[in-house]
């Protein structure tokens, strides 16, 4: 999933698409993404690791920008449900439990839910720009903004002219 990231591969390119298939395939469970499959005990582990958050953050990264935003949008808005009462997120999630485990905080975790909302905006500034989906685009945002409303939950990312970092309100 890092390959369009670092420039390698563009996201809907036909080998990055069949790469996210299997990953899907092989790595998905209960609809997050586990970092390898450690029922082969090559690591030396016990098997059974939970999801990674980092890995599914990825994977909405991907999905938005190879154009697969009702998927993206999805996968955010419960990967962004995992956060604890001040907002951070941790190393791993284990859905049965419904907790957060491994390091707390984990910022490769967050690192990677800033990322994923960056592709969402950015997907959504492309659709905005062209004529064809802009009808789509507005009332998807409408929607989207409603949806924040009910959850009484925003995540804003947000990037000032001439700032390097990115802030989180």
């Amino acid at each position: 999933l890092q390959l369009p990231q670092v420039g390698y591969l563009a996201p809907d390119d036909p080998r990055m698409v069949s790469t996210v298939e299997a990953i899907e395939r092989e790595l998905l469970h209960d609809g997050l993404l586990l970092r390898y499959r450690t029922d082969t005990g090559v690591d030396g582990l016990p098997a059974g690791e939970h999801p990674f958050l980092a890995c599914s953050f990825w994977l909405v990264e991907q999905y938005a920008s190879s154009g697969r935003m009702d998927d993206a949008r999805v996968l955010m808005d419960r990967l962004v449900s995992f956060t604890n009462d001040v907002g951070l997120l941790s190393e791993e999630y284990d859905v049965a439990g419904d907790r957060q485990v491994g390091n707390v905080p984990q910022a490769l975790s967050h690192l990677a839910l800033v990322r994923a909302a960056d592709a969402i905006a950015r997907q959504i500034r492309l659709q905005l720009s062209c004529p064809r989906h802009q009808g789509r685009a507005e009332a998807e945002g409408v929607v989207a903004r409603q949806r924040a409303r009910e959850q009484e939950t925003v995540l804003q990312v947000r990037r000032r002219p001439g700032q390097e970092r990115v802030e989180i309100d």
